[in-house]
């Protein structure tokens, strides 16, 4: 398969967003940013809607990404989609091609929860979680550094009865604590995550609790990290103290208990995201819905760590793990209390600290926190943007639905739009960067049916 990019190239222009607390202005000398489609429409399943799974990577500017696809009965409402990861190379001419290899044909449809998500670690290895929804750990790795040819399965086998009970009887009947190379059992909204020295790491919710039932298995929010020497998984967090009648063992298997960044029975919680800035501090955001299902969230945390051992809240108080729903209210002064959110958003940090996240807000507008020299502000987020991350010039920038595309200076405070869309095609837009931050390659989802798929490369650096 093979495409060549279209190419969409902008300079800086002023327009009018409404609620935008800072100023978007026009650059004093016009400046272009090239925005080039490397793989259009791409044919997806209706139910791969990613509310936190991480679709994209990028490793030695060759791009991956991960889909749930219809199978040979079509896009079928069962327990038969495909999981296909794909490959793309670009050439010395600025052709795309793209391989691709199916690592699952038995995919569960089910909206939100079985997308799956991509991540590479440190030697070049491709990891890919999917097909999951409180389920044992689908989980797989390639054989071979920078290649899709074959993967290894590393997750908990599953028959397709077992899948069949997942998807007809909405039963998830699995009581041990898991036997996979990842630590955790029910695992939900997988995600991978890069530090700037390559570092991989995986967040995802799972059950503390697993044999207990379904409203008291304390749906927890896990973090692991791969030791690239050891090629193995450790997870991170507090002792979850869980006594034996909560989970069953094997007789056969050693029992790996997973650790805990968040976790109280009567609470879930939801969708922990990373972010590292230039001296690999990490911060840590999640949020929490008391009961186990919903439409909203309440009660954003957000905490930082310099070695996954000792943690603390971004003002310096230390925080002791697991962290319970009482132990948050709100990240933002500026943010009421009782604010409700729904799951879209992003986390960014910057050198020396500067920390930036997009939350939204069950009412009103989209918002951006930013913690700078100690303080936090808010703003409505440029145009509804979604996405934000930082450039290696630790330069700001903000993505929207169709696309459009926004930069704020690091020694600004103004917003500059420096891609316009003539219509609004593509959503909720997913980013990874190259290893230098000079490359922003996007994955996007069609705003309107039917589901495709497209991924575009964003040239970070001005012509």
């Amino acid at each position: 398969m093979r495409s060549r990019p279209r190419r969409c190239a902008t300079q800086f222009v002023a327009i009018a967003l409404f609620g935008l607390s800072n100023t978007l202005v026009a650059a004093d000398e016009p400046v272009t940013y090239s925005l080039d489609l490397i793989l259009p429409s791409l044919s997806v399943s209706e139910s791969q809607k990613i509310a936190q799974q991480t679709p994209i990577a990028v490793l030695n500017n060759h791009v991956y990404i991960v889909n749930i696809e219809p199978g040979e009965s079509g896009d079928e409402d069962g327990v038969s989609l495909h999981t296909i990861i794909r490959r793309g190379v670009e050439d010395a001419s600025g052709q795309w091609s793209w391989s691709e290899k199916t690592l699952e044909t038995r995919t569960i449809y089910d909206t939100w929860h079985t997308s799956p998500a991509i991540g590479t670690d440190r030697s070049g290895y491709i990891h890919v979680a999917y097909n999951m929804h409180n389920m044992p750990w689908q989980y797989t790795v390639s054989d071979q550094p920078d290649s899709i040819g074959s993967f290894t399965f590393v997750g908990d086998e599953l028959s397709l009865e077992d899948i069949k009970v997942v998807k007809f009887d909405n039963r998830t009947s699995f009581k041990t604590m898991g036997y996979a190379a990842i630590p955790g059992n029910q695992i939900t909204y997988p995600a991978f995550y890069n530090n700037t020295a390559g570092d991989l790491f995986v967040t995802y919710r799972f059950a503390a609790k697993p044999a207990r039932r379904f409203e008291d298995r304390t749906m927890s929010g896990g973090i692991a990290r791969f030791d690239n020497t050891e090629r193995t998984w450790q997870s991170t967090g507090g002792d979850l103290n869980s006594a034996r009648k909560d989970y069953d063992t094997s007789w056969f298997k050693k029992d790996i208990e997973p650790l805990a960044i968040a976790s109280q029975t009567g609470w879930t919680v939801y969708h922990p995201r990373l972010a590292f800035d230039g001296d690999n501090r990490a911060y840590i955001a999640f949020y929490w819905r008391e009961g186990v299902a919903g439409e909203t969230l309440i009660k954003p945390c957000l905490i930082t760590t310099t070695d996954f051992q000792q943690f603390s809240t971004l003002e310096g108080e230390a925080v002791n793990l697991p962290m319970t729903a009482q132990d948050c209210s709100n990240i933002s002064t500026e943010m009421a209390s009782n604010s409700e959110y729904n799951t879209i958003g992003s986390i960014a940090a910057a050198q020396g600290g500067s920390l930036y996240m997009i939350v939204s807000p069950a009412t009103g507008d989209r918002q951006l926190l930013t913690f700078r020299q100690g303080e936090w502000s808010s703003e409505s987020s440029p145009d509804e943007a979604t996405e934000v991350f930082v450039d290696k010039g630790d330069n700001l920038w903000a993505m929207s639905s169709g696309l459009n595309v926004f930069r704020r200076s690091a020694d600004s405070n103004d917003w500059q739009q420096v891609i316009n869309a003539d219509d609004r095609t593509a959503c909720y837009p997913k980013v990874t960067l190259n290893d230098d931050k000079s490359i922003a390659y996007v994955y996007s989802q069609s705003c309107d049916e039917p589901n495709t798929v497209a991924v575009h490369k964003l040239d970070l650096m001005p012509r």
